[in-house]
């Protein structure tokens, strides 16, 4: 193939970085750095230059459309439109190369499953802290065992609590084929100091901080219950909660097939409720779940599930509360609410709360991420939470502190006092 240019001219900390990384990368940098073009164009050169049968690169971003607003039309298409042979798939969003039958697609991590059984040499993550974790885990990280491929995690922090943070602090610790490298917007020289100053006067001391600086510190933007974890995680409240085996274990829900399926496991014990255990997977049906619930050594009390159990599916005319008592379980179906209600409740039982802090590792993980949506163009929180991968787990822990009542066996109840009433 004869020599073809792109488009693309990096700038000295560019050029460095596109020598100096490994085969894992972790790259914190600040706003307007060009992050995602640089990472783009890395993955360019090695799709087109690979020898190797039929290569594959992936970007993928927290949502499939963030990835073709961000890095499709305005960063990859101009950018290769000169390799010959190009292709582009619109509706798949996907570059394909002739010479050496290589592809880049970009993807979203609001659909992981149809990453799914796919080798890689390369991908790119952007934005990895408001993912979910599994994508790389799951997904992502086997896909490229096959070539030893390579990847980039690229991102500006969002606090400490999220994943871009936790694997940022893995590449650090880890050394060897791990590579982590911050860059600050005063120290790169790519924003001039005039502009900096601008932005330092309109923005909030935490903001600058996170976006210009790269400050870890900060909390969540918008975080809902970020504040409570800590503060159960002071004092104490997240650590090894034994199951108690002289209580019910009852169960809430968050109903999912395509999207993700949860349970939160908890025990009232006196006036302490403790969160024992936490199980969320994907694309399973009733029966899986079922069968992680007989497989559990625990003794249930009441199975929580919000009221859309009770909806029939069209092509079968059976609800899931019907499908789920063919397989032996019983619903209590919870009334209808909305997201605010389930947050307040959460809000204020969370004082009495534990949490085992193994088991409901991945249930605490989301409920750190768990925001309210910020519009940029307005500069202020919207009053409904953000939908992402967080949900599912915030909606079921939400339904069963809305439940702490209903599922209290009826011996523990006390009748109110009414010796008063003369």
């Amino acid at each position: 193939m004869a020599e073809v240019v792109i488009p693309y001219k990096p700038r000295p900390t560019q050029k460095a970085l596109h020598r100096d990384i490994k085969r894992f990368n972790v790259i914190c940098a600040h706003r307007r750095f060009g992050k995602t073009t640089w990472a783009i164009a890395h993955a360019v050169r090695a799709a087109v230059t690979n020898r190797k049968q039929l290569p594959r690169y992936a970007f993928v971003s927290p949502l499939r459309s963030q990835s073709k607003v961000v890095a499709w039309d305005s960063i990859l298409k101009p950018m290769v439109r000169n390799v010959p042979g190009v292709t582009f798939n619109e509706q798949e969003l996907r570059a394909d190369f002739p010479h050496n039958e290589s592809r880049i697609t970009l993807a979203g991590g609001d659909s992981p499953d149809s990453l799914r059984g796919q080798r890689f040499d390369g991908v790119i993550c952007d934005e990895f802290g408001q993912m979910h974790p599994r994508v790389w885990s799951e997904i992502l990280r086997p896909a490229l065992t096959d070539r030893k491929g390579w990847a980039v995690f690229i991102g500006t922090p969002a606090g400490m609590d999220n994943n871009f943070s936790e694997i940022y602090q893995h590449a650090e610790v880890t050394g060897g084929n791990w590579f982590a490298r911050t860059y600050r917007a005063d120290e790169t020289g790519i924003i001039d100091s005039e502009e900096l100053e601008d932005a330092r006067r309109s923005m909030s001391k935490a903001e600058y901080e996170q976006e210009f600086l790269c400050s870890w510190q900060s909390n969540t933007r918008g975080s809902i219950f970020g504040e409570e974890v800590q503060e159960a995680q002071e004092e104490g409240r997240i650590c090894a909660v034994p199951h108690d085996k002289a209580a019910l274990v009852n169960v809430a829900f968050d109903l999912g097939i395509s999207d993700t399926f949860t349970m939160w496991f908890f025990q009232e014990v006196g006036r302490e409720i403790h969160f024992i255990d936490y199980y969320e997977n994907t694309g399973m049906g009733l029966d899986h779940y079922v069968k992680v619930l007989r497989d559990k050594p625990y003794n249930y009390g009441r199975y929580l599930f919000p009221h859309d159990v009770s909806a029939r599916e069209l092509g079968t005319g059976v609800s899931r509360a019907e499908t789920l008592q063919t397989l032996g379980i019983t619903p209590t179906v919870m009334p209808r609410t909305n997201p605010e209600d389930r947050i307040s409740a959460a809000r204020m039982a969370f004082g009495r709360l534990w949490f085992d802090k193994d088991k409901c590792s991945e249930g605490l993980r989301a409920l750190r991420a768990y925001r309210f949506e910020y519009s940029e163009k307005l500069r202020i929180l919207k009053p409904k939470p953000l939908h992402n991968w967080a949900s599912h787990a915030a909606d079921s822990f939400g339904l069963a502190c809305e439940g702490f009542k209903v599922a209290r066996p009826r011996s523990q109840m006390r009748k109110p006092d009414r010796s008063w009433i003369v």
